[in-house]
């Protein structure tokens, strides 16, 4: 009889102890679930291999950056005194695996400064809706004529502080969350774009629909 009673309370015990595991489980899930659905909270992976390619002594000025249909566009200038040996200039976002996505960009030299912009017609820019789930950071990039192409990190120079939420719509509930936000590491000014995949999207959130029969030629 005791025998029998010393394996109830051992059965017990372990049976405790094994729903005990199971919840903190559920827990711990319920906590991932609500840090990735919930407010956004900044979380750039560091810069890493990006740093070692890019100009630590001068950097370009961002005068405005926008979020145009599914595009994101960048205007703003670097002070240059090497206009001669420039051959071509371009606006790159560049992610933590070493992928390098260029954008049209124009650009002109005056005064020694050289301003930059990709804004010139209407969904040109960085395509939003294309990026990977990684984190990219946007770099001026700038040929000379010797071919060796340097890198210069971007500083905000307007107004607004706050970052940019864009979310991607679909219709398998893989949407991405795109925080478009300046940072600072080693003392050094990026722009960086963190995507990250969410199972929901904001209330606030609206898919626009224009009818093409509205258009006028």
């Amino acid at each position: 009889m005791e025998k029998r009673v010393k394996h109830k309370k051992i059965f017990y015990r372990r049976l405790t102890i094994f729903i005990f595991i199971i919840l903190i489980i559920i827990l711990i899930n319920k906590i991932i679930i609500v840090v990735n659905d919930g407010d956004y909270v900044q979380a750039f992976s560091s810069v890493g291999e990006i740093s070692k390619d890019i100009e630590k002594d001068s950097y370009g000025n961002v005068s405005r950056y926008i979020v145009y249909g599914t595009h994101l566009n960048i205007e703003g200038d670097i002070e240059l005194k090497e206009s001669n040996k420039i051959k071509n200039v371009q606006v790159v976002a560049k992610n933590t695996s070493g992928k390098e996505i260029g954008i049209p960009t124009t650009y002109t030299y005056e005064d020694e400064k050289l301003s930059f912009s990709t804004l010139d017609k209407i969904n040109t820019g960085l395509d939003l809706e294309k990026l990977d789930v990684k984190d990219y950071y946007i770099l001026l990039k700038i040929t000379y004529s010797n071919n060796k192409g340097k890198y210069y990190t971007l500083k905000n120079d307007t107004e607004y502080k706050e970052p940019i939420e864009y979310y991607t719509l679909t219709r398998n509930k893989s949407n991405k969350r795109i925080n478009i936000s300046f940072i600072t590491e080693d003392n050094v000014p990026y722009l960086g774009l963190d995507i990250r995949r969410v199972s929901s999207l904001p209330e606030d959130v609206y898919d626009v629909v224009i009818d093409p029969r509205s258009w006028r030629k």
